[in-house]
């Protein structure tokens, strides 16, 4: 609380007290004329019944004044005129005479309204701040602040902020319905970004919060109510909710309920398992200031009530969850529901909160049971679609594996197609290049006999000039088999060439007229014979 003003600051604040007064009167006439729309639309007017009342008049009054001979259709019109007047007369003698209750109703009303801003701008006047002031302020920021509690505890009623509040997280509320990312990862950042709410309420009401000497202390989240409903659903938890009734050192319920909410016994039974065979806990912690847009917005869409049966303050401790629901049309939607509110007269002691939970989670297991199902259910759809996933990539790396297989294969036959191309040419250019056989005439003249391992056998007289790669061209070009990978034998076994000697001639291999070899071929390898 802040010290006492001096009395030169006081009287300068009484003087300006009275000049708000005026500033009360728009306030006040604004709220009488919407008082008198509202009014206006529900009024009853008796209008229909004065008519009745004229009709009856005058049918009794008919017999009496009908003339002999007269017609009853000229007295009916008659008396419709007569009866128009009449209603006509009695509404404008009823609004004038209601004008003056009107005036006297709208001018109370204007000075009650003037009445109570000038009493809100008294107690801004010499009340304070709640942070306190300095004792050393000057006279001139005295009353400017002074002024300025005046003037906005004169022109806002009590309720103007706390709609506001809503306002602003209805249309925080619409704008993250509308972003196309969704709440998952609101939730997630929710969930780290105020995962430490429990140390704020320890250090701001002065509690000792003894969730350190748990093992996997619960932590205490904070920012939007639905964020934390959506974040306590997703892991298949109901939502413990605590709003402290006032601000720090104000209220001595606050305390005691805020060090039984931070104590280890409710961490363990917020994390004790709601059944068997479940991996998450029973209860996720959320809090938010009292008087904060999040506290307003909580209590309002919980629908919880911040005061007892006697009207005093009193904290806000209760167990909610976010519902499924079917709307008219058909559409599935998620609602928030409140499941029990703590009375908090007297404030629940750390014990008496377990136990009250506990009771909670005995008596709605049937949520439970549905939120697990739905959390099991929810990891079978991701395993399917993750089992989905994969095998749609083991079938496109199959199909890219069996591409590049059939690409390599295609690549190789087109390759050997070149190849055998090539070879046909070349084997036509070496037969046309063979030397013409000598004849019988010639004397040093070798008679080549060949033997394939098929079967097959050629013969052929070459001159004892002629050099052994002639034979070898001659094998490649009439037998179809790659002088490189012919082998010539001699049948004794004692003697063998291969192309890489081809520049020798028969004379200098030593071979005699009538000779013969064996024809056999190599691999890349290894040298062995052909099968």
């Amino acid at each position: 609380m802040s010290e006492r003003k001096t009395p030169a600051v006081q009287a300068l604040l009484a003087f300006a007290v009275l000049v708000l007064v005026v500033a009360g009167i728009p306030t006040s006439v604004d709220g009488v004329i919407r008082q008198e729309g509202s009014a206006r639309a529900s009024r009853f007017e008796p209008g229909p019944i004065l008519y009745r009342r004229k009709t009856w008049e005058l049918q009794q009054t008919r017999s009496l004044h009908l003339p002999r001979g007269g017609s009853d259709d000229e007295f009916s019109d008659a008396a419709s005129s007569d009866d128009d007047d009449g209603v006509a007369l009695a509404s404008n003698g009823r609004t004038v005479l209601n004008l003056p209750k009107k005036v006297a109703v709208f001018f109370g009303k204007v000075t009650l309204g003037s009445i109570k801003a000038l009493g809100r701008g008294l107690q801004a006047a010499f009340q304070g701040s709640d942070e306190g002031e300095d004792v050393e302020l000057g006279i001139a920021t005295q009353i400017f602040r002074g002024l300025k509690r005046m003037v906005s505890a004169a022109w806002n009623s009590p309720g103007t902020a706390k709609d506001d509040a809503e306002d602003k997280d209805e249309a925080a509320e619409k704008a993250k319905k509308s972003s196309p990312k969704g709440a998952k990862s609101v939730v997630a950042k929710t969930r780290t970004r105020n995962s430490d709410f429990g140390e704020f309420l320890s250090s701001s009401y002065r509690v000792n919060s003894s969730r350190a000497e748990v093992e996997r202390p619960s932590p205490v989240l904070g920012g939007n109510i639905v964020d934390a409903l959506k974040a306590s659903r997703a892991n298949g938890r109901l939502l413990l909710v605590l709003i402290p009734a006032s601000k720090p050192g104000e209220l001595q319920a606050d305390t005691g309920v805020i060090e039984a909410f931070l104590s280890a016994e409710v961490s363990s039974v917020a994390e004790k398992k709601a059944r068997k065979g479940q991996t998450t806990g029973s209860f996720t912690l959320w809090s938010a200031k009292a008087g904060s847009p999040e506290a307003i917005a909580a209590i309002k869409r919980l629908k919880a009530q911040p005061t007892g049966s006697k009207g005093q303050k009193r904290p806000i401790l209760v167990v909610a969850y976010l519902a499924q629901v079917i709307d008219k049309q058909g559409i599935s939607r998620m609602v928030p529901r409140l499941l029990a509110q703590h009375h908090c007269s007297p404030p629940p002691s750390a014990e008496m909160m377990v136990a009250w939970l506990n009771a909670l989670r005995k008596r709605h297991a049937k949520q439970y049971t549905m939120m697990h199902t739905e959390l099991r259910e929810l990891g079978l759809h991701k395993e399917r679609v993750e089992g989905y996933k994969g095998s749609v990539q083991s079938d496109i790396g199959r199909q890219e594996r069996e591409l590049q297989k059939r690409e390599e294969r295609l690549a190789r036959e087109n390759a050997e197609k070149k190849r055998q191309a090539a070879v046909q040419e070349r084997r036509q250019m070496l037969l046309e290049s063979l030397p013409n056989e000598p004849g019988s005439e010639v004397a040093d003249a070798k008679t080549v006999a060949l033997r394939f391992s098929d079967g097959r056998s050629g013969r052929r007289r070459f001159a004892s000039s002629e050099a052994l790669g002639t034979i070898f061209d001659w094998v490649d070009a009439m037998f179809d088999l790659e002088r490189e990978t012919v082998v010539l034998t001699t049948m004794n076994g004692q003697n063998s060439f291969t192309y890489d000697v081809s520049e020798m001639t028969l004379a200098e291999a030593g071979l005699s007229k009538m000779i013969g070899l064996r024809v056999s071929r190599i691999t890349l390898d290894s040298k062995g014979d052909e099968d």
